[in-house]
């Protein structure tokens, strides 16, 4: 878990075997920890066992190295690492990990409008829409493994594990959810069982 607080600094607290905390350490911490060397913070994102902030600077991770092919290389460590791959991204986060046991998958919004998400393949991948989006959201890590995006022109397009019982939305590209039109925000969570 991780918070940004008043001065723009990031404390996390819970495990930390793949130095998701932040702190230049592999020590579990229950107590809220200050993440090494951020200031500025403007937002954060935790997955499992991995952690994002964005600041002016761009995006800064750490934690344990899942996705190497999906731009969010160069984790694997217990500090903050500059991902210059993600250089225009206006939002990160991670999604799934069913349970907390297995890595999340991230997906990021650039301020063009492109969202690209991981995948198994060897690159991230582009999710296609009829217009850019403006906002992503998707069920955090512990959660299912879906996302959804607000596009420009006010709908909104999912794909991963639906909440409607199918196994997929969008077979890994974009679906249309029938019914919304003129949205102005997102906000997807995980379903009660």
């Amino acid at each position: 878990d991780g918070s940004v607080n008043g001065t723009g600094t990031v404390k996390c607290w819970g495990g930390n075997g793949d130095g998701q905390l932040g702190d230049g350490t592999f020590t579990d911490s229950a107590t809220p920890v200050y993440v090494s060397n951020l200031t500025d913070v403007k937002s954060i994102t935790v997955g499992s066992f991995e952690a994002c902030a964005i600041l002016e600077s761009g995006v800064w991770c750490w934690g344990l190295d899942v996705t190497p092919a999906a731009s969010i290389a160069g984790l694997n460590s217990p500090t903050p690492v500059l991902e210059s791959s993600l250089q225009g991204a206006k939002t990160v986060l991670y999604v799934g990990a069913p349970l907390g046991l297995l890595p999340s998958t991230p997906c990021v919004l650039f301020n063009t409008g492109l969202v690209q998400c991981a995948t198994n393949s060897s690159e991230p991948q582009a999710i296609p829409t009829t217009s850019p989006a403006s906002a992503i959201s998707g069920g955090p890590s512990g959660g299912d493994d879906f996302a959804c995006e607000l596009l420009t022109n006010g709908t909104v397009d999912c794909w991963g594990d639906d909440l409607l019982s199918n196994p997929t939305v969008g077979n890994g590209a974009g679906e249309q959810i029938i019914g919304i039109a003129g949205a102005t925000q997102i906000s997807a969570n995980v379903r009660s069982e």
